[in-house]
C-alpha cells in the first residue's frame, strides 16, 4: 500500500525525523492506510514500539486540531496499543496522547465532535504530562513506556 499523501511540511518534517530515529532505535515504521483514506499520517511502528501512531499538526496560533473519529474508533476496534501525536508549532513540539487519555476525553464529550472529527484545542483538554518539547522526549517515551 502506498503512503499517505503529506502536505503539512511540520508533519512532513515529523514523518522524516521518525524515520530516522526508527532506524536507531530498532522499529520500523509502514503505514496504515484504510482504502480510500489517503490524507493522513498514520503508522504501525513495529519492533521495539510495536503500536499505531497518528499524527496531526496544529492549526492557528493556539494549537487546534480535527481528529477523526473514524481513526479513533479504527485503533480502538485494532486490538493494538496505539497513540495520537498533536504536533504544536514545530515537528518538535507536541503531545503524545496514549489511547485511554483519547477515549477519556471523546466519551467524556471534553473534545466535542462535529461532523466526524473531534475538536481539540490546547488548553485545559490537554494533560500537560503528555507535552513533549523536544524530539528525543517523544521517542524516549514510545520506548519506555509502550505508548504510555
Amino acid at each position: 500500500m502506498p503512503d499517505p499523501i503529506v502536505t503539512d511540511p511540520i508533519l512532513t518534517e515529523f514523518v522524516q525525523r521518525l524515520k530516522q530515529r526508527a532506524e536507531i532505535a530498532d522499529f520500523s515504521l509502514t503505514p496504515w492506510v484504510k482504502p480510500g483514506r489517503t490524507r493522513e499520517w498514520t503508522s504501525h511502528l513495529a519492533g521495539s514500539v510495536n503500536a499505531l501512531l497518528h499524527a496531526l499538526a496544529a492549526t492557528g496560533a493556539q494549537g487546534s486540531w480535527r481528529l477523526s473519529k473514524e481513526i479513533v474508533d479504527d485503533f480502538a476496534a485494532s486490538g493494538r496499543k496505539w497513540a495520537i501525536v498533536l504536533l504544536v508549532r514545530t515537528s518538535q513540539t507536541g503531545y503524545l496522547l496514549p489511547a485511554l487519555e483519547v477515549r477519556q476525553r471523546t466519551e467524556s464529550g471534553q473534545w466535542s465532535l462535529h461532523g466526524g472529527t473531534y475538536q481539540v484545542t490546547e488548553g485545559p483538554t490537554l494533560n500537560p504530562e503528555y507535552y513533549f518539547r523536544e524530539f528525543d522526549t517523544l521517542v524516549f517515551r514510545l520506548l519506555t513506556r509502550g505508548m504510555l
